[in-house]
């Protein structure tokens, strides 16, 4: 429901909303795992219920399998098939800040620029 996780605003070139196109810790720079920013860098990215990182820094893993989108809201694909989802994009993409965007890998898949959240019900 927003444009992207913090709000309206575009994500800046500062870092100061999220972590991504090569600009941490200087702009330009994107020579690997130096490249991935601590956790929460980004203060002003904080999504509606005050959670850090939901877009830049590293692709984030997620429940869903693969599949075209349904009509149900807030639905989990847990139907298996070759691809997992990942989104919110990384700091060395521009591409992938809005949480509707999306992208595939294989399980066996691996990078240094993706990782996981553990999370729990509030």
């Amino acid at each position: 429901e927003r444009e992207y996780p913090w709000g309206p605003t575009a994500p800046g070139t500062n870092n100061q909303y999220a972590i991504y196109g090569c600009k941490y810790p200087s702009p330009g720079s994107c020579t690997g795992v130096s490249n991935i920013a601590p956790v929460g860098t980004p203060t002003g990215g904080a999504g509606r219920y005050g959670q850090l990182d939901l877009a830049g820094n590293v692709w984030e893993w997620n429940l869903d399998w693969y599949a075209g989108y349904s009509s149900c809201t807030n639905c989990t694909n847990a139907a298996p098939s070759a691809s997992r989802v990942v989104r919110g994009g990384s700091f060395n993409t521009a591409s992938g800040l809005r949480p509707p965007d999306r992208s595939i890998i294989t399980p066996a898949f691996r990078s240094y620029n993706q990782g996981f959240r553990c999370a729990r019900t509030p």
